[in-house]
């Protein structure tokens, strides 16, 4: 393996300028050229070279898909049903102990990790829960399997598990002793014929209160005397929308601190509720809410203070922020204002925190699990957490090493192929792998490894072409990069006559021109050149509110339109004639589509394809794929002709072979679809065409 910055030397930009002279060219384009050139040398594309040797697909298959088809492999994945061992952890999330022992949920290994004593050490858990051994991840939902666990609670005697995808709690009256041993009993909490447990975050118990941050219906569950069995709580606290969506919750047996992830009072930032007293009615309210408090102005990308805490020796409490911030008060604060006395993490978010990341204490030794980071540092006193140096860590060779690296996996993989090869990226790892060949086993390694200084949300793949485009980035290869090489144009910030901040959408078609959305301008900007040069305005802008990924077939435009309540009945594919983009000339839809089974409604898609007359879609919260043999019929508002993925609209996402789990980002090449799942998922998929029924004619064949 080799490692290389890919750096323009100067010599190269004296030539380049007296090469452009001598061509006449405008000191406008000369500028232009320059700074493309600079961009490269002081903002360069990293590549790493590696030696793969994975199995390539077999020959291309004809043929098309059948409903509820099994996908054949996966990438960014260890594979179906598979989990690697028992220190390879996946997104984990929260962390318990009864001061003896250590629990993990290990979230997107649907499974929960148990140390009966504390390690100290990169040391294997003794017990796994949710699955027979340390080496299968398969969700489920039998009393003994799980689907994506991410609170974990005990006192020792106890343990419960917030089941989130099941909507439910698992509860052991018993401590487990083996392998795989099913819960007693599960909780659902059913209060006038509805169930209250919906989406639950994260769980507290000493035995005697059981508390639940339950984000489904953004409420507090607080259960006064330990339940034995399935019943209602006796506190539902939920401010009449106050708490927003509820994720994670401390407490010592006396105070209580809720923080909550989604909307507080109308407003996009997070909150942190704090009562001096666990509440024992539905109407007893916190005593404040931190949530944009003075001391916190001023930190670099940190938006609020979403703060899930542990509660340490003698009486500190120390929280941790979704962007990696750790923050330590010798006493629970006790107004909104009160500033902590601990700050670490300020350094490039180096804990790699996330939406289900954790932490406890065991006596003075504080873990942190670290979703985005797969591994656990551990800290045996506040020095070393003020220092930024754990003194050990748990699923990692170092405390600085991501296993994810080591095992290729991508956040929010967004595929682009043209039957030969493929190219994925991630807008959220600022990545992008490069398969030589198309890669015909589950995990394969990529050749080549793209690091980009801002991440793509958007590529395509169009003769040979290759176009990545984020932010205020647009990357060109005029040739597939097979072998590391550097980009033939960058554009930052400008492109043609075109400004640019926020690119969450790019194609090329096969004239030719090249299609660039920016979903913060609300503008889709058309070149008739896949290069623009400096003073080349577009030939065709469309007004589109917040546009994000395209697709172009040899007729049509379609992007997809971040969905909101202030787009109103605006369908979320709109879809444009290419005769009619000069004039913007008559836009057409997809809307929300139903049938009396409701397995055709649009949930926020992420992507769609366009291949002829034929038509995928990404619709992300339905966790499917929705295909339509013909364009026309999506428009005219029928159902799909098949689905790949989940049926039913209602029931909670499961990560199989044929089921989904928010499908993000899709690639089709004629025999193979990859679709690349978002956020709460990492796997890429490949979906095989089948081939055509053999016809079978009497006398003969």
């Amino acid at each position: 393996m080799s490692t290389r910055a890919l750096r323009v030397p100067l010599l190269l930009l004296a030539a380049s300028v007296l090469a452009l002279q001598a061509l006449s060219t405008t000191p406008a384009e000369i500028l232009h050229h320059l700074a493309e050139r600079v961009h490269l040398q002081i903002d360069p594309l990293q590549v790493q070279v590696l030696s793969s040797r994975s199995s390539p697909a077999a020959p291309l298959p004809t043929g098309w898909f059948t409903a509820g088809q099994e996908a054949s492999i996966v990438l960014s994945s260890q594979g179906f049903d598979r989990a690697g061992g028992p220190l390879d952890f996946l997104f984990p999330g929260n962390l318990t102990s009864d001061g003896h022992n250590l629990v993990l949920a290990d979230t997107r290994n649907h499974r929960v990790l148990i140390w009966n004593r504390a390690p100290r050490g990169n040391d294997p858990p003794d017990l796994v829960l949710g699955q027979n051994d340390f080496f299968g991840n398969a969700p489920g939902t039998d009393l003994d399997r799980m689907n994506w666990p991410v609170g974990v609670a005990t006192d020792g005697t106890r343990l419960v598990v917030a089941d989130c995808w099941n909507d439910r709690l698992l509860v052991w009256s018993k401590f487990p002793t083996s392998n795989g041993a099913p819960a007693d009993f599960q909780i659902r909490a059913a209060r006038g014929g509805e169930s209250l447990v919906r989406m639950p975050y994260s769980a507290w118990t000493d035995g005697q209160v059981l508390a639940v941050a339950n984000r489904g219906s953004g409420a507090l569950l607080v259960w006064h005397g330990f339940p034995q069995e399935d019943r209602a709580p006796d506190v539902v606290f939920s401010g009449s929308g106050d708490l927003g969506g509820p994720r994670y919750l401390a407490s010592d047996g006396r105070r209580l601190v809720v923080a909550s992830y989604d909307s507080f009072r109308h407003s996009p930032d997070h909150a942190t509720f704090f009562w001096s007293s666990v509440p024992r009615s539905d109407s007893e309210k916190y005593d404040f809410f931190m949530q944009k408090p003075s001391w916190f102005a001023g930190l670099p990308n940190h938006r609020s203070a979403l703060l899930r805490g542990a509660f340490g020796p003698q009486g500190r409490f120390l929280a941790l922020s979704e962007e990696g911030l750790l923050y330590g008060w010798s006493a629970l604060p006790s107004h909104p204002e009160e500033a902590p006395d601990l700050f670490a993490g300020l350094d490039g978010l180096k804990f790699q925190a996330g939406d289900t990341s954790g932490l406890v204490y065991v006596g003075e030794t504080l873990y942190l699990s670290l979703m985005n980071g797969n591994r656990i540092l551990g800290f045996q006193d506040l020095e070393a957490v003020r220092r930024q140096e754990a003194d050990f860590v748990i699923g990692s060779k170092s405390p600085d090493t991501s296993p994810r690296d080591e095992r290729f996996i991508l956040v929010n993989p967004n595929p682009v192929s043209d039957g030969r090869h493929l190219f994925v990226t991630s807008d959220f790892d600022q990545k992008m792998f490069v398969y030589r060949t198309l890669p015909g086993q589950t995990a394969a390694r990529p050749d080549v490894v793209y690091r980009f200084p801002e991440g793509p949300w958007d590529t395509d793949l169009r003769d040979g072409r290759l176009v990545a485009a984020g932010g205020d980035g647009l990357w060109l290869w005029r040739r597939p990069p097979l072998n590391g090489e550097l980009p033939d144009r960058v554009y930052r910030g400008r492109i043609g006559t075109v400004r640019f901040r926020d690119a969450k959408g790019v194609a090329l078609d096969r004239q030719g021109r090249l299609y660039l959305a920016d979903e913060q301008a609300g503008r889709i900007w058309v070149f008739a050149s896949s290069e623009p040069g400096f003073f080349e305005a577009p030939v065709a802008t469309l007004e589109v509110r917040h546009p994000r990924r395209l697709s172009v077939s040899d007729e049509h435009l379609a992007v997809v339109v971040q969905s909101g309540y202030e787009l109103g009945n605006l369908p979320r594919v709109q879809v444009f004639g290419l005769q009619d983009l000069k004039t913007q000339g008559p836009t057409m839809g997809i809307r929300t589509l139903t049938n009396k089974a409701r397995e055709h409604v649009l949930q926020n898609p992420q992507d769609v394809c366009l291949a002829g007359q034929r038509i995928f879609l990404a619709n992300t919260f339905g966790h499917n794929v929705m295909i339509w043999n013909d364009l026309q019929q999506a428009l005219a508002g029928q159902p799909a002709d098949l689905i790949l993925g989940q049926e039913d609209p209602m029931a909670s996402p499961l990560a199989s072979r044929s089921r989904l789990v928010m499908p993000g980002a899709l690639a089709f090449d004629g025999s193979y679809l990859w679709v690349g799942e978002f956020k709460f998922s990492q796997r890429l998929l490949r979906f095989d065409v089948q081939p055509e029924p053999q016809v079978r004619l009497s006398g003969g064949s």
